[in-house]
């Protein structure tokens, strides 16, 4: 007998779904996924029908495997601006740059911290800066590529990608 799978369902907003039906990075997406799920898994999108149109399955071998297939297709989704998504922000890493003397722009010692996020749904970066600053932060929040080669690394250190 086999041991019994996880099953999710997910309610997805789709903006176009005969574009969805009808893409094939979709269909490659799902063959991979469903290979990934495990011998007896499924991955299925409904995209007509009431009650469960615009839904996603996945049954697998745990409920974290299925999650993950879903987070995946909807980061697919989002890429090809077939669905659009609040950002979900993850800290990547955060710059504590202490007590700084402005002194000679006119301002004081000033102590403050830069955070690093990346969006887990879209990839999106943005930074942002807490705590007394004398002046303009604007040089300290722009994205550079040190931040992208910060995310490229956090990309390939433990996140899941299909």
């Amino acid at each position: 007998m086999w041991p019994k799978n996880a099953c999710v369902i997910k309610k997805i907003p789709i903006n176009n779904a005969a574009a969805v039906g009808s893409d094939p990075d979709v269909a490659g997406f799902i063959e991979k996924a469903t290979q990934t799920l495990g011998k007896k898994g499924r991955f299925v999108i409904k995209l007509s029908g009431i009650p469960q149109e615009n839904s996603v399955l996945a049954e697998g071998k745990s409920k974290g495997l299925c999650n993950r297939c879903i987070e995946e297709f909807e980061k697919l989704l989002i890429k090809k601006g077939y669905m659009d998504h609040e950002h979900v922000w993850e800290a990547l890493q955060e710059t504590d740059y202490g007590e700084m003397d402005y002194s000679s722009f006119g301002g004081g010692v000033e102590h403050f911290v830069v955070t690093l996020y990346r969006c887990r749904l879209c990839g999106a970066l943005h930074k942002e800066c807490r705590g007394d600053f004398c002046g303009d932060p604007q040089e300290y929040l722009e994205i550079t590529d040190y931040d992208i080669v910060i995310a490229e690394r956090s990309n390939k250190q433990g996140v899941y990608n299909l």
